[in-house]
């Protein structure tokens, strides 16, 4: 329940259609499947975000600033900080759900 009101915290602050196109990238690369974006996320701002996702994915600790910097021009620095944030949460729950369902059960 906690886990699930900081998602919903976190995600607050960022387009619903951003967090879906995120949630879609971060399950397929769990999961090992293949992924594409929807039609309509070939612009320069989706890519910015799928490629911010697709390293956060990957290891978080090698996040490049060059993927942050990418963003600047679409999201304020408020607002990239929230994606960020949300990445994190929705990264979390989903690794939590997959655990819980191929592990724990």
């Amino acid at each position: 329940m906690q886990l699930n009101q900081a998602i919903a915290l976190g995600e607050a602050g960022v387009d619903p259609y951003i967090l879906d196109l995120c949630r879609g990238y971060i399950d397929a690369a769990l999961h090992c499947r293949d992924w594409r974006p929807p039609a309509d996320a070939w612009g320069e701002k989706e890519q910015a975000v799928i490629q911010l996702t697709e390293q956060f994915v990957m290891s978080v600790s090698t996040l490049e600033a060059a993927s942050i910097e990418a963003l600047l021009p679409f999201f304020r620095a408020d607002e990239v900080y929230a994606l960020v944030h949300a990445l994190y949460l929705m990264d979390m729950s989903l690794r939590f759900d997959m655990v819980g369902r191929e592990v724990l059960l």
